[in-house]
């Protein structure tokens, strides 16, 4: 006779290989995720720097600063694809990233081209659309990932740093206890 554990290890097997629960199909999913937001990312990457170095790009100006506006948005984009890149546990080396980027495209146009020159309000607007990018979407990251811990830690564990009534008495404290927790009557 076959017993309750045999056939469970009959029902997860094919050909006599033992099927293992797995999220396969979840890594398949977050690489290829993950591998279009670094080709997005470097995509952005060369088409910014392209459009920083070259001599005579005219865009048409329809508001006042916008090129202050076109940093802006363009390391928006830069932060946000880190922040989807990387995740929240490299958000400082993402932020030094973009401020680092943002100052080395403003020196690249100083030393390599003759019709553009350095301007830090460029560069403070490139760093604060980096900024702005990354810190929006490390935030849910972050949060989530608060929650996933918090989620995983024990009850034991989770109530070890509150005040409990054991701290504060620890002399019969479970008569205590049952006293002020019990229904009233």
């Amino acid at each position: 006779m076959l017993s309750a554990l045999n056939c469970a290890a009959i029902d997860r097997s094919v050909n006599g290989f033992l099927m293992r629960p797995s999220r396969s199909g979840l890594k398949w999913v977050k690489l290829v995720f993950q591998t279009l937001v670094w080709a997005t990312f470097f995509v952005a990457m060369a088409g910014m720097s392209w459009a920083a170095l070259v001599e005579n790009l005219s865009i048409p100006t329809y508001v006042p600063q916008q090129d202050k506006l076109s940093h802006l948005a363009g390391f928006f984009v830069l932060g946000a694809l880190l922040a989807m890149g990387l995740g929240h546990r490299f958000y400082w080396w993402a932020l030094s990233f973009c401020f680092a980027l943002s100052i080395g495209v403003e020196l690249a146009q100083h030393f390599l081209t003759i019709t553009r020159e350095f301007s830090l309000e460029d560069a403070a607007a490139s760093a604060l659309g980096g900024f702005i990018g990354l810190s929006l979407f490390c935030l849910p990251l972050w949060i989530a990932a608060l929650i996933a811990e918090k989620r995983s830690r024990p009850a034991s564990r989770a109530r070890s740093h509150s005040l409990t009534i054991e701290a504060l008495l620890p002399v019969q404290a479970g008569r205590f206890r049952r006293r002020l927790m019990s229904p009233p009557r």
